[in-house]
């Protein structure tokens, strides 16, 4: 990292915050704490970059829209996308830590990633756009592995030559030794975002920038409406009996329901923080309830966790492409369910 520094500070203030809520959702998806150490901010280039790159990386190119054309990049180290892969998937710790050392990247992995990858840019995009209201549309761009020496530098690979203003912030992860996750804006969109936040402070009367409301995770997320009801859905009753007398302790408002009825009037009656959706296998057409769900509550902080009897590596990415949360198997564990349940909405 080197060159002349520019004032980018309340443009790091919103990239850290949307790393972090990156994080803790990750943290939520693969069953694991994960957070971030204070960041640092600074120039860099193409060719710097790739001097110090020395294994394997992931490159994900997030395409920005509307008032701010042009691509910026997030990468994460292989061993790191090979452990949250492993994790999301079950995998056991031995073979993943085996992974990790030989840099084995299977087919699992990569569909694994990009779907932790779909997460990482939907806390990307809630905190954008809470600070840029109406002005931001971002997309991924799948993510694909780097191996320097081994791959080609090519005009875009792995990231377009240019400057950049690089973001990086170190992963923290009890048991596990990880790296930094970095982001590279080139310097052009990155002066159209800071020139941006430095407008909107100027229209703040009496406020300086850094004063200004940047999106943090606590704001973006809804937390702002206490979410006091767990919706229950299944259409085996003795099932959703088994769920309330587990959650019973947690305090919450508990609602149970068959899938078969008027779902649109339940959660909007209900306000419900999260939903426990029981089904009956897991195949496409049963995990597409999901979707559903997911359409009625489309502008709602609404979380769900799928509840099963089995749980094979496909379907666990099958449900979290329907917009599942986590995962649950049936019968219930009443210390996984309710580790899982607090990891969403905080302890009882």
């Amino acid at each position: 990292m080197g060159g002349e520094m520019r004032d980018f500070t309340c443009l790091n203030t919103i990239v850290s915050a949307a790393v972090k809520q990156a994080a803790d959702e990750t943290g939520v998806l693969i069953g694991r704490q994960l957070s971030i150490d204070a960041g640092e901010c600074g120039t860099i280039d193409r060719e710097s970059f790739l001097g110090r790159v020395e294994t394997a990386i992931f490159v994900a190119g997030i395409e920005s829209r509307e008032g701010y054309t042009g691509t910026f990049y997030i990468v994460f180290s292989a061993r790191d996308a090979i452990l949250f892969s492993g994790l999301l998937l079950g995998i056991p710790a031995a073979r993943i830590t085996e992974k990790r050392n030989l840099t084995i990247v299977e087919p699992d992995d990569t569909d694994a990633f990009a779907e932790i990858m779909n997460q990482v840019v939907g806390s990307v995009k809630s905190v954008f756009s809470s600070s840029f209201p109406g002005k931001v549309c971002l997309k991924l761009t799948p993510p694909s592995k780097f191996l320097p020496e081994v791959d080609p530098v090519t005009e875009q690979e792995p990231i377009p030559d240019g400057e950049y203003i690089l973001f990086s912030s170190r992963l923290v992860m009890e048991g596990f030794e990880t790296g930094e996750v970095e982001v590279f804006f080139p310097t052009p969109l990155a002066e159209l975002f800071a020139a941006q936040v430095s407008a909107d402070a100027a229209a703040e009367t009496g406020s300086e920038v850094d004063e200004l409301p940047l999106g943090t995770p606590e704001t973006v997320a809804g937390d702002t409406q206490p979410r006091q009801t767990i919706l229950i859905l299944d259409d085996d009753e003795l099932e959703r009996q088994a769920l309330r007398e587990m959650l019973a302790h947690t305090g919450m408002n508990l609602v149970d329901a068959p899938l078969g009825g008027d779902l649109g009037e339940l959660v909007a009656g209900a306000s419900a923080g999260l939903v426990l959706l029981g089904v009956e296998d897991t195949g496409e057409r049963s995990l597409a309830v999901c979707d559903k769900v997911r359409s009625v509550c489309r502008d709602s902080a609404l979380a769900m966790i799928v509840c099963a009897r089995e749980w094979t590596r496909t379907a666990v990415l099958r449900a979290l492409n329907h917009g599942a949360r986590d995962i649950v198997m049936k019968p219930f564990i009443a210390d996984e369910l309710a580790s899982k349940v607090s990891r969403i909405l905080g302890p009882a």
